[in-house]
């Protein structure tokens, strides 16, 4: 079973529009969507489009929370359980068109008593089950946190959390993790380019993560561990908004990974390529079409 454990959640606001910003003007949009949104809960969903059960972990509060949740009890194959808070959860907006443009909120703070019951909560999971953190760390959830609850785990654990650092991840020593180039930097504080991202995830490797899936964006996306690596590539795409990729890229990953590591990288590279066209999920049958024209290389 895959799990997610989802710290601030959202309601994604995406609005298109046929011509840029300026200071001072009305807009008007050509089309807006409201989304489910939050790296965990954009897996639960990916999961269940490919008609696979998964369970949240859901820290909500107010009324937007309320509107998350009835979202979240919609969707058939994902159950949850949620950690009631103060305050407000968040609604972000997502402006695509000419630009993109990203506006997020910060969300609600997280306190001790959320945090105990979600400890207690995931005695539950197994070994042979996977709980994936992914999305920016809250207030109030910490490296001591995370390490509480890797103390805990029995399960495989997953993180795509841009904020942790080398260090970090020495000590939490995850099956996996899933940075973009850009966050890879952020784990190391230095900038790195196409040209040496082997070797900081070798690096990753050698401080005992046990996995590492690379987004490179159009470049395509990287696996490493230390049987080997693979590379995937595809054909340039029309991108709308690359909100959500990442997200589309671990799912298709972690769901296929028990065909192979080549086969779940090619599908999930064909997936997140898919993602970048269109707001909402991508349709299983359109990823199947497009793996055609992946290619992986050592």
């Amino acid at each position: 079973m895959f799990y997610t454990v989802n710290f601030n959640p959202s309601l994604d606001h995406y609005t298109v529009l046929k011509e840029k910003l300026k200071d001072g003007m009305i807009a008007r949009t050509d089309k807006s969507a409201l989304r489910l949104g939050g790296k965990g809960l954009n897996i639960n969903q990916n999961l269940a489009k490919l008609k696979i059960p998964s369970f949240a972990f859901v820290f909500l509060a107010g009324t937007m929370g309320k509107i998350i949740d009835d979202k979240l009890s919609a969707i058939a194959l994902v159950e949850r359980e949620e950690f009631w808070l103060q305050g407000e959860s968040r609604i972000n907006t997502k402006i695509l068109g000419k630009q993109e443009i990203a506006i997020n909120e910060a969300g609600p703070v997280i306190d001790e008593k959320a945090k105990e019951a979600l400890i207690k909560s995931l005695a539950k999971l197994k070994p042979e089950d996977h709980l994936i953190i992914a999305g920016s760390l809250p207030p109030k959830i910490d490296l001591a946190y995370l390490l509480m609850i890797k103390q805990n785990l029995r399960a495989r654990l997953v993180l795509d959390i841009p904020n942790l650092s080398f260090a970090d991840l020495a000590l939490l020593k995850p099956q996996l993790i899933k940075p973009n180039l850009e966050e890879l930097g952020l784990i190391f504080n230095e900038k790195i380019d196409l040209k040496k991202y082997r070797i900081y995830c070798q690096k990753l490797i050698d401080i005992g993560v046990e996995n590492v899936l690379l987004s490179l964006g159009k470049e395509g996306s990287y696996y490493k561990n230390k049987q080997g690596s693979i590379l995937a590539k595809g054909p340039e795409v029309e991108v709308l908004s690359t909100t959500a990729c990442g997200d589309t890229l671990l799912a298709y990953f972690l769901a296929f990974l028990s065909k192979g590591e080549s086969e779940a990288l090619k599908t999930a590279e064909a997936a997140g390529r898919l993602k970048a066209q269109k707001i909402g999920l991508v349709d299983p049958q359109d990823v199947l079409r497009m793996k055609e024209k992946i290619e992986l290389f050592t």
